[in-house]
């Protein structure tokens, strides 16, 4: 048993180091801000792919370009709905919502009125 503990401890102390540049790239980053996008839109490029289609059969080759043809697709018009619909949503909400303390005719920031929320 120990054995088994002391491998796994070696295992992750070295791979660990090869994996997390590849999990702490930037580019995931991006991949996650379209990725409920592409959810919703590939549903849609597939549903009217099939939905198309004169024949049921298919094949190997032909399902690998269905694949890879909409998921480009998808990834395409999810990272535009992103750039024209959902961030700039994200910062007009942020600049509605934003709570900033009121300022008196002086220009003194007033912290007299607020409230804590999390102790009340």
């Amino acid at each position: 048993m120990l054995n088994i503990i002391l491998g796994a401890a070696i295992h992750v102390t070295l791979v660990s180091g090869v994996f997390r540049g590849v999990l702490e790239w930037g580019g995931w980053a991006w991949c996650g801000r379209v990725s409920y996008g592409a959810y919703l839109l590939h549903f849609m490029f597939q549903k009217g792919l099939y939905g198309s289609m004169q024949t049921t059969h298919m094949f190997d080759y032909f399902t690998l370009v269905v694949l890879f043809s909409t998921t480009f697709m998808t990834y395409l018009l999810a990272v535009l709905l992103w750039l024209l619909v959902e961030e700039p949503l994200n910062q007009l909400s942020k600049i509605l919502l934003r709570n900033e303390p009121k300022k008196d005719m002086n220009g003194i920031k007033n912290m007299d009125m607020e409230v804590n929320q999390t102790t009340c």
